[in-house]
């Protein structure tokens, strides 16, 4: 299916009541000669969009290189024009189909405004992005990375979550600490079968605040130069490990040769860390506080 631009204010190419075509039709003439460029940039702007020619899409709208998880285009329907202090606003209500073949739809609006050179070009955009449910982006909105009152269009969303990412590690570790230490194995034992295999069992407990869904642990084997021979993977639980559980689990590797040791671990990976994050109850001043410190430094 070709792109579908519906342009209310073109009288002769499309049709529509009698009212809605005089009003566009005089909205866009006081609007003057601008309005009708940036109009035929947005109309190539999303034909680029659905095509994924990303050349021309950059030639329309240099920054659209900052943005990430962009959408695509299968129709696109103006909805509006309008202009103010030299920048022209074009609302289009865009649909396109997600990786799951669901029909998706929502407004986009694309900033022009000249460049140095003269030439009218985007600026910003919004709803071109889909980051609310990111938990880079609820972790920026709890810790005041990000306004939600005044980082509205794309470009300053992407400004505000790269001060997300900025502060994500530094919080990600200190989550990441008060698993490892909250959550301990606190008994094991394991002993290696006549099939050159090991079996074992152990306790967990959770002293933290946290529910863990899918906890994981990790044992390696090695000889008595310390070098691995063998390693296995496994749940502690196969239920949510709630906040003073300590349950206890089996397991059982069917080849580890001779091995002179084990060790045991929890898994805390990034996914688990990042859910964490995005969850917890933070101030909203994390934010402020660590560019504070930032500035301290310089």
């Amino acid at each position: 299916m070709g792109v579908k631009f519906v342009l209310p204010f073109l009288a002769a190419a499309y049709t529509f009541s009698a009212c809605q075509s005089s009003s566009m039709t005089k909205g866009v003439a006081k609007l003057g000669i601008e309005a009708s460029v940036a109009e035929s940039k947005a109309l190539a702007f999303f034909t680029a969009l659905r095509h994924g020619d990303r050349q021309q899409l950059l030639a329309l709208y240099p920054d659209y290189q900052l943005l990430d998880q962009c959408i695509s285009s299968d129709t696109a329907m103006m909805q509006s024009i309008s202009e103010s202090n030299e920048t022209v606003t074009i609302t289009f209500r865009n649909v396109w189909q997600s990786d799951k073949n669901m029909r998706l739809e929502k407004n986009v609006r694309l900033f022009f405004h000249p460049d140095r050179s003269g030439q009218l070009v985007v600026f910003d955009s919004k709803g071109l992005t889909n980051f609310e449910k990111r938990e880079e982006y609820v972790f920026g909105l709890k810790t005041g990375c990000i306004n939600a009152a005044s980082d509205t269009t794309d470009q300053q969303m992407m400004k505000a979550l790269s001060k997300a990412r900025l502060l994500l590690p530094e919080k990600a570790f200190a989550v990441y600490m008060e698993l490892k230490q909250g959550i301990r194995v606190t008994d094991w034992n394991w002993e290696t079968g006549d099939n050159g295999s090991a079996f074992g069992e152990g306790m967990v407990h959770n002293s933290t605040t946290y529910s863990l869904p899918d906890l994981k642990y990790k044992i390696t084997y090695q000889n008595s130069k310390g070098d691995t021979v063998a390693t296995d993977k496994g749940n502690v639980t196969y239920e949510a490990l709630q906040p003073g559980d300590s349950p206890t689990f089996t397991f059982y590797t069917s080849y580890v040769g001779k091995p002179a040791k084990a060790a045991i671990e929890l898994v805390f990976d990034d996914d688990m860390v990042f859910s964490f994050l995005a969850k917890k109850a933070w101030t909203g001043k994390e934010w402020d506080d660590y560019s504070g410190k930032l500035l301290g430094k310089q």
